[in-house]
């Protein structure tokens, strides 16, 4: 693998995080939409809403950082490797 396909493979491993990341961003803003949609009119009801809301909004942004650290450990062993693969 050339350094040239190396790159490549790197800007399109980071079109592809951030392309997941929006997707993820996009689908718990939907979620937060259609939740709000079907507000029950107690308040335990809103409160409960606002609960599930939050962990929603929590687990995606956290798989979403997780996926983001993993994409990037994963660039960064790919660069060291094809580095010592272009010194040999």
């Amino acid at each position: 693998m050339s350094v040239r396909e190396g790159m490549q493979n790197r800007r399109r491993a980071g079109k592809v995080c951030g392309i997941t990341f929006l997707l993820c961003f996009c689908t718990a803003a939907a979620l937060h939409v259609v939740r709000l949609q079907a507000v029950p009119p107690d308040p335990n009801g809103i409160r409960l809403l606002q609960m599930e809301t939050i962990a929603i909004w929590l687990a995606l942004v956290l798989a979403s950082a997780l996926m983001l650290i993993v994409a990037v450990e994963l660039s960064i062993v790919a660069w060291r490797l094809l580095r010592s693969r272009h010194r040999n």
